[in-house]
């Protein structure tokens, strides 16, 4: 099994006008591209310009910028949380507090 050729934004471009000028059938053989692709390239065009044809990645790999983005969220986040649980364990003990003067009045 050969390993399938990744084509830049540019190229399925310029396969794309080549194969106005010239024919889908003659240039998808020309170029090795198989003409169900050359359908899928040419309705991304239509609908989202040459960004439609920019290669998707593939997986699950996230960039490095947004790992670090993600990162220092999760890190805030987390100490969000633990002020909030010190806040509600210092509000509880304040009430068992009060309560317990509370029956040592009566």
């Amino acid at each position: 099994m050969t390993a399938k050729k990744q084509y830049r934004a540019e190229e399925k471009f310029l396969i794309l006008k080549e194969a106005e000028e010239r024919g889908v059938v003659v240039t998808c053989k020309r170029h090795g591209v198989d003409p169900t692709t050359y359908y899928v390239w040419k309705e991304r065009y239509a609908s989202e310009g040459i960004e439609g044809l920019v290669p998707k990645k593939r997986g699950r790999k996230l960039d490095l910028g947004k790992t670090k983005e993600l990162e220092k969220e999760n890190a805030m986040l987390k100490k969000l949380l633990l002020e909030k649980t010190l806040e509600v364990e210092m509000q509880s003990e304040i009430i068992k507090k009060n309560c317990c003067l509370v029956k040592k009045r009566k």
